[in-house]
């Protein structure tokens, strides 16, 4: 690569602490930070500065499993934040007491049940329902082996 160009090529920056690094750099030796991660949170940041008035990477991990525990019908995000709350539990057995820290478990298992109840009553429902259209079918293809029943 000439000069000319080196002088015009782009500088890379960190997007946390915009410290120059280098093309193949992976790890900010500045902040510490993962980079592509950080990029990915740059370029996702007006979504979640949107929705929740901050960036992701700037609330509070309590808060990130209070909003995964709430996600409805969906038993992954809740599992995750009771996942966030057991760890960090475990790190430290006085969060256990903390409201903060109670609440996540208490949404997420709230949120578990009902969704494993919403999901059995849509799966029993479209289980009969196919079963009426094999039926039906059944019945339209072959009028005559339709049986009748008597009132």
């Amino acid at each position: 690569m000439s000069s000319v160009a080196r002088r015009h090529a782009p500088t890379l920056r960190c997007p946390r602490c915009s410290f120059v690094i280098g093309r193949n750099t992976s790890v900010c030796e500045n902040c510490g930070s993962w980079v592509p991660l950080e990029a990915a949170s740059d370029s996702s940041s007006q979504f979640f500065r949107m929705i929740f008035g901050k960036r992701l990477n700037e609330m509070a991990i309590h808060d990130i499993a209070l909003y995964l525990s709430i996600i409805p019908l969906l038993l992954g995000p809740p599992v995750a934040a009771i996942i966030i709350a057991g760890v960090k539990i475990l790190q430290d057995r006085s969060r256990l007491h903390m409201p903060e820290w109670q609440r996540p478990l208490l949404f997420a298992a709230v949120n578990i049940i009902l969704s494993l109840i919403i999901w059995k009553f849509a799966a029993t429902n479209v289980l009969d329902t196919i079963k009426d259209v094999i039926y039906w079918l059944r019945d339209f293809a072959n009028p005559a082996s339709s049986r009748l029943t008597p009132i």
